[in-house]
This record gives C-alpha cells, structure tokens and sequence, in this order.
C-alpha cells in the first residue's frame, strides 16, 4: 500500500515538474533538425501561430508554428552549439529559455505555454478597449474590435484597420507592400492575395498578425535568406481547404447621350471558380467570361476569355505553378477628337478634328509554367512560356485641317492580319554554401518568336487628289539568349558582397515590305526589310548590410551597363547602322524596422535605350498632314528615382500615420520635335516634298524633366463606435519640357488633394463617407493656361434586413469647375443591389444588381501636350443590370 502512495505521489510530482518546465528534449534522431512543439499546459493541445524565435551566437530565426504546433529548423542554419528559445502568443505567458544542441541528429524540444488571463480578457472580452497591440515587431489586430456582418469576407475586414490600403488585389501596411497572405502560419494561398481577402469569411478569424518572415521560396535575385512582409491570419478553428463558386450574370441596356447610342443591349457572364487545400493537393483556381453587345460603338463588341492555374508550395521543398489561358474577342469602336492649337503654333487658329473607326478580331493562347526543387545547399528551377496570337484589324482615320481654307482632309484606311507564337526557357540553379553563407545563382534563359502577316493600306488626301493602294506583305523573327550569375560573398558580420553579370543578346529579321498596286514597286520609304542584333552587358557590384534585431538593411552598389545595336538594311533608303551605349547606374536602399516604426528609402538609376524606330532616320508619309521620321543622333535617356516612405503605429490609440515622397528625374529624355512648312518644301534629306500645312515631327533628347508625388495619411480607429477615419493629403507635380520648331517651352502641372473617409460598421450596416476636393493648374512658360476645381463625394450603405437579405447602394457625385466656362461639367452616377444570403453562416449568396442608374455618365479630358491643347469628348455606357451567384466553403 505505501508502495503504490509512493508510486502516486511520484508521479504528482513528476506532472507538476513538467507543467512548471519550459523544454523537454525528448530524442535524437538521424536527420540534421531541430523540431519545436507549443503545446497548451493545461490541455496539452497544440498551439499553431504562435511565434518561435531561435537564437543563437550569430543570428536568429523567426517561424510560426503549424496546425499541429510544431516548427521544423533546419540544424546548418543555427552555427552555435546551444541556442535560446523564445515562444510568444496571443494569450499566453511569454517563454525564454536556453538549451543544448546536438552536433548532429534531430533534437525534440516541447514548449508548455500557460494561459494569461489578463490579456485574454482585455484582449478577447474588453475589444473596445484594445484594436491592435505590438509584439515585439509584430503587429496584431483583435477581429472583435472590428465589426463585420455575417457572410462578410477578410476583405472587409482589413478595410478597417488603421495603416491597411487595398487597391484591387494590391495591399500596403504603413507604406510597405504585403507580399503573401498566410493562414494559421500556412503558405494556403501562395501569391494569391486577392482570392485569400475574398474567400476567408471574417467570422472565422481570431486575430490577424503582420510581421516579416523568410520569404517562402528564397529565390529572391541577388538575396539569400530573403524576407517577405506577410499577413498571418489566425482562425478559431484550423482549416483545412476552401473553395469558392462565384458567378455573375449581367444585362443592360446602352443608352447614351446620341441618337445612335440609344437601346443597345449588353450581356455578361463571368464564371470564377477557387480550391485552396493544405494537404498534397495543389490550389486550383479557374476563371471565365462571356460578354456581348449589340452596339457597334461598344468595346470590346464580343469576348470570350478564361484561365485555369494550379499551383503547389512545399516548405523547404520546392513548388510547381502552371497556368493556361485563352482570349477571343471582336472590338469595334468610334471617337470623335478636336485638338485646338495654342498660341505656341505656328498657326494659332487652326484647328484639327479627328474621327477613327477601328475593328479588332483577335485570339490568343498562354500556357507557362515553372518548377523548383530545394534539396538541401541546393536550388533548381525551371520555367517555359508558350503563346500564340491570331489577329485581324481594320482602322479608318478621317482627319481635317482648317488653316485659311486652304487644306480640307486626309483619309486613311488600314487592313491587316497578322498570327504570331513564341516560346520562353528558362533554368536556375543556385548553390549556397553553409559554412561561409556564399551563394552562387546561374541562370540561362532563351526565347523564341515568330510572326507573319499581311494587309491593304489605302491614303486619300483630298487637297492632292491622290490615292495611294499599298499591299503589306510582313514576317519577322527574333531569337533572345541571356544568361545571369550571381555570387554572393560575405565580408564581415551581417555584411554581404553581391557580385552579378547578365549577358543578353537579342536578333530581329523584320520584313515589312509595302508594294505599290499600280507600279508593282516597293515603296522604300514604308518598307522595312532589317536584321537587327542587340547586344546588353551588365556588371553589378553590390554591398548588402544587415541586422535583424532592429531591422536595419542597407544596400548600395553600381552598376555598368553596355547596350549595343547593329542594324543591316536590306531594302531601305538607308545604310547599315549601328548604335553602343555605355552608362553607370547607381543604387542605394536603406530599410529600418523597429516595433511600430518603419523607414524605407531607395535610389535608383535606370536607363532606356532608344528603340530601332526612334532610331532609324527613315520618313513616314502615311498621313502627309504630319510626317515623321527618326534621328540616329539620340542619347541614352537615364532615370534617376528617389523613393521614401516612412510609416509609424501607434497601438494604444488605434492610429497610423504613414508619408510618402517619390521623385523622378530625367535626362535626355526622347521627346517630338516639330517642324511646321507654312509654304511647299523639298525635303532633299528624304527627297520629299512637304505640302504647305504640314509638319514634321523628329524624336530629339531633352533634359529637366520632372516629377513629384508625396502623401501624409493619417488613419485613426474609433473602437466603442467600430468606426474608421482616414485623412489623405496629396500633393503632385511634373514638369514636361518639349520643342516648338527650335523653340524650347515647358509645361508645369501642380495637382492638390485632399480626401476623408469615414466607415461606420455594425453586425447589421455599414456606411461609407468619402468627400475629396482638388485643384489642378497647368502652365506653359509660367503663364496660367487652364485651372480646375473637383468637388466629388462617394457614399456607401450597406444593410442587412433580418437574417437573409441585404441592400447595398453607392452613390458617386462629381464636378469640375474650370478657368473655361465651356468645359466645365458634373456627373452623378447610382448603383444599387438586393441581395439574398443562405446556408451555413450565410455563405451562400445571391444578388440582384444595378449600374448606371441614373444615366449621366459622360464628359471630357483635357491636356497640354507638346505643341498643342487636346480636348477629346467621352461617351459611356448607360444602365446595367444582373444577378449574381457566391458560394463559399471551408472545411476544417
């Protein structure tokens, strides 16, 4: 009987020692890991999301753990023979603690995390009192502070919080770009971004942590250990796959402001299909649409398009990706644009007015796909392109002049069909070696394409009475090897030498061959008959500084780039040329992260060859209204760009402030050059003769070009009334110097903004608020040339009726105030949608929708360009309606 007390007693101590203990190694195994498990003490279920930080002599390692709470590390990474261990999450005491390591083997350790009451009340039970909390650089935001209505996705959701802007698929936090979106600690999605925000429902979010990570991949160009800004989503429950039905069907009808517009229906289907597991299987998204209107002034008239892709990460593995898509479509479109002449013209009052009618039918086919393999020290990929085009356009442009009376039109008419196809290889294989951190990356590529075509071209010009009928009979080929080496050598603590060379070579057999009907003769002025070859050297030199405790990361280096043109005309009117460019370009990036604050700030030079049709000093007469030929004299145009965000949280107020400053210089930038001939002149250079009215347009290198764009946004979120309020002031500005005749001008646009927005959300509606007021002013040579004030406000109200139906309304007012009375103008437009929800957490939904109720869309765009003031006039399409289908499901 003492015996079996003593067994009992023993072993209640031996559960108090190990519920009290921070690690336990458990076994040692053959394979080089260190294997973590978190795990509850008072449960001893497994915790996934929670943060592990490894530490050791050297460096230290950030993961999150999985579903099954366990992280894996591989033993080469950690240089010391002992490393500390730190566990942190949501909810629970903080863990520290130091342990042995094994030389070689697995070693187990296990992690018992004990639960902090205080923060999961004030964290959990008191969500007006806390938004978002700082651990350590992660931040976290707590879903029940934020308000979203049943069948809402994560989308919704992240719309809300402080520092977060959506664009599209596009996400920012604090002016740095996330680059994937993770559940649970899993890589789900991949690069998926859009489809993560609109599939995971907000119901079934816990917590949301933003944090940076080893990128998944680590084939990052000239990196080794790169990171990835990431959003981790964390779930009550885990979940194992989702998958999406979306389907939208839409009618309507095209009523615009001219009597030809009028009554014209449209339809629209859209189809888009979605499957995200974490097991074996890959993730399978598929897209599709069908659209037609019966309006021939609608674009596109008829289309048919879709995608299918699949693709697979496997952590410290490698991944696939393949994905196929196809297009068919037919466009037919009409504009009407007036351009007026400003008082820089050789003739102040003249006025041009253009009228185009354009025809596409086309098809085209993409299948590309890419593999990779991460086998220990070891890296290799492989990725292909294929696609084909088929298409066929027809484009009529009438131009008139009105000068004196004396030049009254040009009539032109364009008829080709071209198909095309192309193939991409490309390898990488990358080697990195442990004991020094070197890397070695080799990366050969090769392209191919083929394109062959032929059309009618028809000129009339009326105050000729010529008429021209040319046919275009054209084929052309290119060939593109490269090849890329990088090296990566360390030169001290936490400091990298980055050594790279590109080699890429580039053949082009163009033949364009325009043959005259009547004479049966080439005409050589619109012939191009050439084999092009380009040769581009690069030589990088790069010093990576880095230091993961604070975040800070500097990269500077230069570059040398060769770009070198060689040109052999076969039928032409010139001679065979050639073109070598040598230019430095420099870069410099500084990025520091501490806690809640962020910095970031990059130099770069970028050059931009001119291209083969800028160069080649051959005239073009197919509209001799205005001719146009190249100049074999043109620089290396160089861009220089400065870029600095700064970004700052403040958790305990639910605040974010971030600013923006991004500016762009040119030099030699390629600008037209224009030439008017108030009387008839023999061009000897070409041997043409240029009628009286006419220009011509030569490109030509400028400097001084400019511009600047700068943001403050202020986010501020109200718990207690789950409301958000955002302040955005932007100021813009650019300056475009150009010639008229020899005459150097220079227009300056400055552009102020400023917008608020305020959301409201409940369980039952939300509302959005967006008023935005801005100003524009535009001069030439510093006079004022034209000014305009926008008003505009955009407003949105969500509400749900009972427990299944749900109403949305937008409505968009606009106005443009001008310094001239004649193109000032407003448009309003309403949408509005009834929608039924069913199913399981309301995952099903299905919506009946309007656009363009009102009808007033329309207006006009104006600018100042060059030598003369364009104002084109816009037509849109009018009421639509339709209905549409979601579907949403998760299995955990």
């Amino acid at each position: 009987m003492n015996k079996i007390k003593l067994l009992i007693i023993s072993t209640l101590i031996m559960v108090c020692a190990i519920s009290n203990a921070q690690t336990i190694v458990v076994s040692q195994a053959t394979s080089n890991t260190v294997s973590i498990a978190v795990r509850d003490s008072a449960s001893t279920d497994p915790i996934w999301g929670a943060v592990v930080t490894v530490y050791d002599k050297k460096d230290s390692l950030i993961n999150l753990t999985d579903a099954n709470g366990q992280v894996s590390i591989d033993r080469f990474k950690i240089k010391s023979d002992s490393i500390t261990i730190k566990v942190r999450q949501m909810g629970y005491f903080e863990k520290t603690l130091r342990e042995p390591l094994a030389k070689s083997g697995t070693t187990y350790f296990t992690v018992l995390l004990k639960e902090d009451p205080t923060t999961l009340n004030e964290i959990i039970i008191k969500a007006d009192a806390v938004a978002m909390v700082m651990r350590g650089d992660t931040t976290v935001f707590n879903s029940a502070a934020f308000k979203t209505m049943e069948g809402d996705v994560l989308r919704k959701m992240l719309e809300q919080f402080p520092g977060v802007k959506i664009e599209g698929d596009n996400v920012m936090f604090n002016g740095q770009r996330i680059n994937r979106i993770l559940l649970n600690g899993k890589n789900m999605f991949g690069k998926d971004i859009g489809n993560a925000m609109d599939m995971i429902l907000s119901k079934e979010v816990k917590s949301i942590k933003i944090y940076n990570m080893d990128s998944v991949e680590d084939l990052a160009k000239n990196k080794t250990e790169a990171k990835e800004r990431v959003i981790d989503v964390q779930t009550w429950n885990p979940i194992k796959n989702i998958s999406e039905i979306n389907n939208t069907l839409q009618a309507g009808i095209i009523n615009g402001n001219q009597s030809e517009f009028n009554e014209r229906n449209s339809f629209k289907e859209s189809l888009k299909l979605g499957y995200y597991s974490l097991s074996k299987m890959p993730r399978i998204t598929a897209d599709f649409l069908a659209q037609n209107n019966s309006s021939e002034f609608s674009s596109p008239l008829r289309q048919y398009s879709g995608a299918i892709s699949i693709a697979k990460e496997f952590t410290q593995k490698g991944g696939y990706s393949a994905n196929l898509s196809f297009n068919s479509q037919k466009v037919k479109s009409h504009s009407e644009e007036s351009i007026v002449h400003s008082a820089l013209s050789a003739w102040p009052d003249r006025k041009d007015s253009t009228m185009k009618d354009e025809r596409n039918n086309g098809k085209n086919l993409n299948l590309t796909g890419r593999a990779y393999r991460i086998s220990g020290k070891n890296i290799f990929e492989v990725s292909g392109v294929a696609s084909y085009s088929d298409e066929d356009t027809f484009n009529r442009n009438l131009a008139t002049i009105d000068n004196n009376g004396e030049i009254t039109g040009y009539d032109r008419i364009r008829s080709n069909n071209q198909t095309g196809a192309s193939v991409t290889l490309h390898a990488g294989y990358t080697r990195k070696f442990a004991k020094r951190k070197r890397t070695l990356k080799v990366q050969p590529s090769i392209s191919f394409a083929s394109a062959k075509g032929n059309g009618l071209s028809i000129d009339t010009t009326t105050y000729t009475i010529s008429r021209e009928w040319l046919v275009r009979d054209k084929q052309s080929s290119s060939l593109d090897p490269a090849i890329n080496i990088y090296w990566t050598e360390p030169l001290a603590k936490n400091t990298l030498l980055d050594l790279s060379t590109t080699w890429s070579y580039r053949q082009v057999d163009m033949q364009d061959l325009n043959t005259d009907m009547q004479s049966g003769r080439l005409d050589l002025n619109r012939t191009q008959d050439f084999l092009q070859k380009n040769l581009k050297q690069t030589v990088t030199g790069m010093i990576r500084y880095g230091r993961l405790n604070d975040g800070l990361f500097i990269s500077s280096g230069i570059s040398l780039v060769r770009n070198a043109m060689n040109v052999n005309e076969r039928e032409s009117l010139m001679k065979d040329w050639s073109k070598d460019y040598i230019i430095p370009a420099a870069t410099l990036i500084i990025g520091y992260t501490k806690k809640s604050f962020n910095l970031h700030a990059e130099y770069v030079e970028e050059d931009n060859m001119p291209t083969l049709y800028q160069l080649r000093n051959v005239l073009d007469y197919a509209n001799p209204l205005y001719l146009s030929a190249g100049n074999n004299d043109l620089k290396m145009p160089v861009k220089r760009t400065l870029d600095l965000r700064a970004g700052l949280s403040f958790p305990k107020n639910a605040m974010s402030l971030v600013m923006s400053l991004n500016a762009g210089f040119q030099s030699n930038k390629i600008v037209q050059q224009t030439v008017y001939y108030q009387e008839r002149e023999y061009l000897e250079e070409y041997g043409y003769y240029a009628e009286k009215g006419s220009c011509l347009a030569r490109p030509v290198n400028i400097s001084g070009a400019y511009n600047l764009v700068s943001a403050i946004n202020l986010d501020k979120y109200f718990s207690s009334i789950h409301s958000n309020l955002s302040l955005t002031l932007d100021y813009n500005r650019s300056s475009e110097p150009f010639f008229i005749e020899t005459d150097r001008h220079t227009e300056l646009n400055d552009t102020y903004s400023l917008l608020c927005m305020f959301e409201m959300n409940s369980e039952k509606h939300q509302l959005m608020f967006i008023p935005e007021l801005s100003y524009v002013e535009d001069a030439l040579d510093g006079e004022l040339s034209y000014s305009s004030l926008s008003p505009s406000l955009s407003a949105e109200y969500t509400q749900r009726i009972g427990e299944h139906f749900e109403f949305n309304g937008h409505l968009y007012a606009y106005a443009s105030f001008t310094n001239k009375k004649d193109l000032s103008y407003s448009n309003l437009t309403l949408d509005s949608s009834l929608s039924w929800l069913f199913g399981k957490d309301n995952r099903c939904r299905v919506s009946v929708f309007g656009k363009n109720l009102t009808n007033s869309l329309g207006g006009w765009s104006n600018s100042v360009t060059q030598q003369f003031v364009r104002h084109v006039t816009n037509q849109y399409l009018g009421r639509q309606f339709g209905i549409g289908f979601t579907y949403i499901f998760s299995k955990r």
